[in-house]
């Protein structure tokens, strides 16, 4: 996950709003 449009473990990618990863935390996003 990342800015990267690769799926992550939520199988979102970057399609979603910063999802939730276990190993690389989103960017800094206030909510």
């Amino acid at each position: 996950a990342g800015e990267a449009p690769a799926p992550d473990s939520s199988g979102l990618g970057a399609s979603a709003p910063a999802p939730s990863d276990p190993a690389n935390p989103p960017p800094a996003d206030p909510a």
